[in-house]
Order: C-alpha cells, then sequence, then structure tokens
C-alpha cells in the first residue's frame, strides 16, 4: 500500500459501514458547514465515508470539489487521526467556502475529533 495512497479499506463503503456509525456514534464534532461523526473501530486505522446532498451543495462540481479536497486532507493526515470510522456529512453554505477555507476548517474539525477521541479512550481505561 502507497503511504499516502486513498485505498478501499481506508473508506467507508456499503450501507452496513454508514449504518453502524449511525447506530452508536462515539465522538461527534460539529461547525457551521459540516459535522463528523464517528465511531471507533478495531482495523488499525481510520476509515472515512461521505454524506454529500443535493439539498445542501445543489452543484455536482462543488461536491466533488469538497470531497476532493477532503480526500485529499485525509490521505495526509491519516496517520494523525484515531481509529476510527468517520462520516463527514456537509451543512448547506459549505460550497461557498473557498478551497483554503475549506482545508482550514477540516483542519479543526479533524482535530477536535482527534481531541474528543482521546478524551474518550481516557474515560475507557
Amino acid at each position: 500500500m502507497k503511504p499516502f495512497g486513498y485505498p478501499k479499506e481506508l473508506r467507508l463503503l456499503n450501507a452496513r459501514d454508514y449504518q453502524t456509525v449511525f447506530n452508536k456514534v462515539d465522538v461527534k464534532a460539529p461547525s457551521e458547514h459540516t459535522l463528523l461523526l464517528a465511531r471507533v473501530n478495531n482495523l488499525g486505522h481510520p476509515r472515512l465515508g461521505f454524506i454529500f446532498s443535493k439539498k445542501n451543495i445543489r452543484f455536482a462540481v462543488q461536491r466533488n470539489r469538497i470531497k476532493r479536497i477532503t480526500k485529499d486532507y485525509y490521505r495526509l493526515n491519516r496517520h494523525t487521526l484515531p481509529n476510527m470510522d468517520i462520516i463527514i456529512m456537509a451543512r448547506k453554505g459549505v460550497d461557498q467556502l473557498s478551497n483554503d477555507e475549506v482545508r482550514s476548517m477540516l483542519k479543526k474539525q479533524f482535530n477536535k475529533l482527534a481531541k474528543r477521541a482521546s478524551k474518550l479512550t481516557t474515560i475507557n481505561n
């Protein structure tokens, strides 16, 4: 596996993967433009899934731009993330952000997620 690739084992691929996160969310990281939901996994690495609806991001070009930036951020920073299945849900207005604003928002969101996940693991131990 390439160290900075984005292979299938790093993605949430089917409805069951998404449903397990929705059934028991361990960590939430909300912001004005996105919501991250996460659940601890035993795979030894984080996995990422997207829910970007037409209702919140109208044009496919914009949905794909946000996904591309998010995948790139995740791919380069996944080694700093806890072993969790993460779903990123878009909210209205995220498509109005510039690429740099999206990257900055993602950095804050994933840092918030990691911090809350570390609190979760210290509580459980």
